[in-house]
């Protein structure tokens, strides 16, 4: 699976949990934890490094903008 495929499944599973689970960094750290537990096809795509900080990164992003959209 290509980086940018896992990425978007990942945050398919990451916007189905409530907003109260998805709310801060810590939290987006237990999920790429999970995730890679869990759902280990969606962490097998080719990156430098640890795949778990390129996922947690990520959400990571993505919290940031949600948290821009909210102030907007």
């Amino acid at each position: 699976m290509k980086k940018q495929e896992a990425f978007q499944a990942i945050l398919g599973e990451w916007m189905k949990l409530p907003e109260s689970k998805r709310n801060s960094e810590d939290k987006a750290g237990r999920f790429a934890l999970g995730i890679m537990q869990d759902r280990p096809e969606l962490t097998d795509f080719k990156a430098p490094g640890d795949n778990y900080l390129h996922i947690k990164a990520f959400l990571c992003r993505q919290l940031g903008r949600t948290k821009q959209k909210v102030k907007e």
